[in-house]
């Protein structure tokens, strides 16, 4: 897979997350006087564990960098750093009891004159709270050469005992720009003929998440591209088109992308709808610029109305009407009724 033969080996590699980078290696500048509990929080595939394993590298290699990367290029860069003794990650949803975190503290003493070791927990979220307990008497016990970085999804079901104790570094997700030159590196490298519709399907499609890109990149390298396209299809551009038209009263036009949209499967139809949704509310509240003029027009001709027309879109029934085409052909009429009913 894609995600794990690119997988970083050193901080300037990862896609995005500049602060995060920094933060880090300032750590790794001055090991002994940072925080040894760190939570790395954000969504998944944003790359919170591959940071960790990077983090484990530059703190033991002898050759790091001015800025604080590992070199890359010494036989200890090069090595799987999970195969090392500076190195322990587990997997919380497997290891989240009491009795687990017990037996794991024997495995959480490390001779400082060795360098330093870094236990990872990924998903922490999913630790009992007396687990999480269990583990905060471990924070407390563990001496200087030891990191504990907890990798979470949820940071709020982390007990706040611990994270009053620990740097909190957020990952955000990954920007539009950051993924396509990351996957514009890879098939450089893997000699993979892409054009940039493909790019473009798989940039939106992964909505930030890394990994979800790779594993499209590898979806799009195994079923060739019409196949791609097929399973990839997008139909939310038809949805704010379907807006524009009922804006002005084109009924052929209104006819012919129901059409067009029931050639989509319906859970392809549901997924681009919800973001559709999200879109809507994103751009009204300027919480995201866009570009799409179909969405430009429908914010400047509802101006202070266009709540209204969200309270429409977002209703709960019309998300319940996605299990069948009738089903769906019904709520996109309704959609036609209830949306006129708020125009100018």
């Amino acid at each position: 897979m894609i995600t794990q033969e690119f997988r970083p080996q050193q901080f300037k590699d990862v896609a995005g997350q500049d602060l995060v980078k920094d933060l880090l290696k300032s750590i790794v500048k001055n090991p002994d006087t940072a925080p040894k509990s760190i939570i790395l929080q954000g969504e998944y595939g944003t790359g919170k564990t591959t940071c960790a394993r990077i983090f484990a590298k530059a703190l033991n290699c002898k050759n790091k960098t001015k800025d604080g990367d590992n070199c890359g290029v010494c036989e200890f860069c090069k090595s799987n750093i999970e195969n090392t003794i500076y190195y322990d990650e587990f997997d919380s949803a497997m290891t989240g009891n009491v009795s687990d975190i017990k037996e794991l503290k024997q495995t959480f003493y490390f001779d400082k004159n060795l360098g330093y070791k870094v236990i990872v927990l990924d998903e922490a979220q999913l630790m009992t709270p007396q687990a999480q307990s269990a583990l905060l008497k471990v924070l407390e016990e563990s001496n200087s050469g030891i990191f504990f970085v907890m990798c979470t999804t949820h940071i709020d079901k982390i007990l706040p005992t611990i994270r009053s104790r620990s740097l909190k570094i957020r990952f955000d997700l990954i920007n539009k720009e950051n993924i396509k030159n990351n996957l514009l590196s890879i098939v450089d490298k893997k000699q993979v003929s892409i054009n940039d519709n493909i790019l473009n399907i798989i940039v939106d499609r992964c909505g930030g998440h890394l990994r979800d890109a790779h594993i499209l990149l590898d979806q799009y390298i195994i079923l060739g591209e019409e196949q791609f396209i097929r399973l990839n299809q997008s139909s939310k551009e038809l949805y704010y088109k379907f807006t524009i038209a009922i804006l002005k009263n084109d009924n052929l036009l209104i006819e012919k992308i129901i059409e067009t949209l029931l050639t989509f499967p319906l859970y392809i139809l549901k997924r681009d709808y919800e973001q559709f949704v999200l879109d809507v509310i994103k751009v009204s509240l300027k919480i995201k610029m866009t570009d799409n003029v179909y969405l430009q027009t429908i914010i400047k001709y509802y101006g202070d109305r266009i709540f209204n027309l969200i309270d429409i879109i977002n209703d709960r029934k019309i998300y319940e009407m996605f299990t069948s085409d009738k089903r769906f052909q019904i709520a996109m009429y309704i959609l036609v009724k209830n949306i006129s009913s708020v125009k100018r």
